[in-house]
């Protein structure tokens, strides 16, 4: 049996909690979407700020640099005090995007918001992988995990005939 670069221990796993926590988060936002009731739009937003919240108060595991060293995995993640900051910032702005978007019921009323809420965890657990990224793989990887949904959030309202053109621009840009 070959050999890992590097050991799966639980300290890898800890430089990685917020990306897990955000990743089941829009998992299970996702499957509570198929489920059909009135309060979806405003459960689905209301899971989706508690796994970022949850994936927030996550980084206090990887506050002390003592407890963790420079990087996990072998170097492909890196758990400085630049990832951190930019961790804590894109979980910020995920909470931020979330409560504004509980605002917008009536929007959603036509659309699917579990999906919605679920691109945007998505796209945040890319944005933190480019910023811990040690190595290039990493990066190309966080790069594609962001930009997806966010070609999907691009063109999210079917009905406008600007919000598909739009998409299919920034794909054909992309």
């Amino acid at each position: 049996m070959e050999r890992l670069p590097f050991a799966l221990s639980a300290m890898n796993f800890t430089a990685v909690l917020p990306q897990i926590i955000l990743v089941a988060t829009g998992l299970f936002v996702m499957i509570g979407g198929v489920f059909k009731n009135a309060a979806k739009t405003r459960f689905a937003g209301i899971l989706s700020l508690f796994g970022a919240v949850l994936a927030l108060a996550s980084l206090y595991f990887n506050r002390m640099p003592s407890r963790l060293s420079p990087s996990s995995f072998g170097g492909m993640v890196l758990t400085d005090r630049f990832s951190f900051f930019l961790t804590l910032v894109i979980c910020l702005i995920i909470i931020l995007t979330v409560l504004v978007s509980l605002s917008y019921a009536d929007f959603f009323e036509k659309l699917n918001s579990a999906e919605y809420y679920a691109l945007i965890l998505f796209a945040g657990v890319g944005m933190i992988f480019m910023s811990c990224a040690g190595n290039l793989i990493l990066l190309f990887v966080g790069l594609e995990t962001m930009s997806i949904p966010i070609y999907a959030l691009t063109g999210f309202h079917k009905s406008q005939l600007e919000s598909g053109e739009a998409a299919l621009k920034y794909f054909l840009l992309g």
